[in-house]
């Protein structure tokens, strides 16, 4: 199963892109050189790539790897369009959505679907009210808001693995910004795409469900 779920990853994470971004109607801002975006779907592909391994290697169950590989590959799909232009299409956080559910369904129980459900509406009215408070609504947006909820709507079951998500995020942009800033290639007012580091940090959560 896993070199099968690894090969469609592979056609995903070539092809999804630039259907996705068309689908939105984003070509005009999707500017980055050619081998940039095949250096990046590399990239996506790898980062999601050892979440699926990790996951098929130590889950038992078909419909836990099925949906956690679904999950995976969508947030490699995430890192690669939130770079090119700067947007996280609502249908991959749908069909998130919905993988999301029917793991803590199967998992658990309907009770903790809700439970997880409510932790993420209260995450979702967390996050709007502090980026409104420290001005950083320009900065941060809502496709930023809704990953961050459905990574905490699917982590929620598990304090070690959700705190994990977040520790992953910081541990991203301080790789990926400091060097930037310190080169002066960006400021702390440039926009910035975190889609890229909320999925690295939903992805090593996940795989700390299986560790904790």
């Amino acid at each position: 199963m896993t070199i099968g779920i690894t090969l469609i990853n592979i056609i995903i994470q070539i092809l999804m892109p630039e259907i996705l971004i068309k689908y939105r109607h984003k070509e005009e801002s999707d500017t980055l050189a050619k081998h940039w975006k095949v250096i990046l779907k590399g990239l996506a592909f790898i980062i999601s790539g050892v979440a699926i391994y990790f996951i098929c290697e130590n889950e038992v169950r078909t419909i836990n790897i099925i949906m956690l590989s679904i999950i995976s590959m969508l947030m490699g799909l995430v890192i690669s369009i939130d770079i090119r232009v700067r947007i996280i299409p609502n249908i991959l956080l749908l069909v998130m959505l919905i993988c999301t559910t029917i793991y803590l369904y199967t998992n658990y129980d309907i009770t903790q679907v809700f439970i997880n459900f409510g932790f993420m509406c209260g995450m979702v009215a967390s996050l709007l009210l502090l980026t409104n408070l420290l001005g950083f609504s320009g900065y941060f947006g809502a496709g930023d808001i809704k990953l961050i909820s459905v990574g905490t709507y699917l982590l929620g079951i598990s304090y070690f693995g959700f705190t994990l998500m977040w520790i992953g995020m910081i541990v991203a942009m301080i790789i990926s910004l400091l060097p930037l800033l310190l080169m002066k290639k960006i400021t702390l007012k440039s926009m910035i795409p975190f889609g890229q580091f909320i999925s690295c940090g939903i992805l090593l959560g996940m795989v700390v469900l299986y560790i904790y």
